[in-house]
């Protein structure tokens, strides 16, 4: 009994509210970001932006597709998240808990980079942000032990399965093969259509979707008509950084005020925007200041 409850009920949770004091709660509210979707995001956009083209795509595709796993899970295992007195945050959440998407997204986009880059730097650092993110989903009442657990196991088992099918599938020289690529770009969507006619739901559905659908189809006019630069100095790596804050805050501001309303069109609408600003506009804007500041 005593196993049960620390895995599906509430013991954990408890204990770590009453080892650490409520002056805690920004910190792990902040910690708890780390393994936000649009955190994450971020990370593989900056690898796309400032160090591998293609990586980067590969890393946001693999987060993303993830981020649908976590979705019908969630539609097809109803496990219940922690009572609302538990909760330090996040109080209107009214999804189901299992698994955890803050810790199993964590665990694909690191565990995919570390396989990428292969640094212990990278392992290091994502062990470190991902034992943190599930420590923090706890303290604040948003998930059981077996939640946060379920997070851990079902992001290394689809990163695992991603990887050995890419180790079957021929390297390119990093150009983008346009027909597969179409093909993938509208297959994004299918999951989506499934989650609307067959469970009646959108949730999530419609952010990722919009967001996949914006970037696959931004990178086949980045690759044709953009193709900006991976030949860069730290120092304009972090120029670009700084460049691409300044855009997306313009663009995702503009965004924010002119497409407004939770149902599926807009939500899908925002995100496929988004995404195809991280992929296509920003990388312009690069190429544009970049040029400019070559010529004579």
């Amino acid at each position: 009994m005593l196993l049960e409850d620390l895995l599906f009920g509430t013991t954990l949770i408890k204990i770590l509210q009453e080892l650490f004091t409520p002056q805690f709660t920004p910190a792990f509210e902040a910690i708890t970001l780390l393994g936000s979707s649009e955190f994450l995001v971020g990370i593989a956009a900056v690898v796309y932006w400032c160090f591998d083209k293609r990586k980067g795509r590969l890393l946001t595709y693999i987060l993303l597709l993830g981020a649908y796993v976590n979705f019908f899970l969630k539609l097809l295992i109803p496990s219940p998240r922690p009572p609302l007195e538990l909760r330090l945050a996040e109080k209107n959440e009214t999804s189901f808990g299992f698994p955890s998407g803050h810790v199993q997204d964590s665990i694909t986009l690191w565990t995919s980079m570390w396989l990428s880059f292969r640094k212990r730097s990278l392992a290091i650092i994502g062990t470190v942000l991902i034992f943190a993110v599930g420590v923090s989903r706890l303290y604040l009442g948003l998930h059981n032990t077996a939640q946060v657990i379920g997070g851990v196991v079902v992001g290394l088992a689809f990163v695992g399965v991603v990887f050995l099918i890419l180790r079957h599938i021929p390297r390119q020289d990093g150009k983008i093969r346009l027909v597969p690529h179409l093909l993938f770009s509208a297959s994004t969507v299918l999951p989506l259509v499934v989650a609307v006619l067959i469970f009646g739901v959108v949730g999530d559905g419609g952010r990722v979707a919009g967001y996949l659908l914006g970037f696959s189809i931004g990178a086949i006019f980045e690759d044709r008509y953009v193709s900006f630069s991976m030949n860069v100095t730290n120092k304009q790596r972090l120029i670009r950084i700084i460049i691409a804050g300044v855009v997306g805050g313009i663009v995702f501001g503009v965004l924010s005020d002119t497409i407004q309303g939770t149902s599926l069109l807009p939500v899908f609408l925002d995100s496929m925007l988004r995404g195809l600003t991280i992929v296509l506009i920003i990388p312009a804007v690069f190429k544009k200041i970049e040029s400019m500041r070559l010529r004579p």
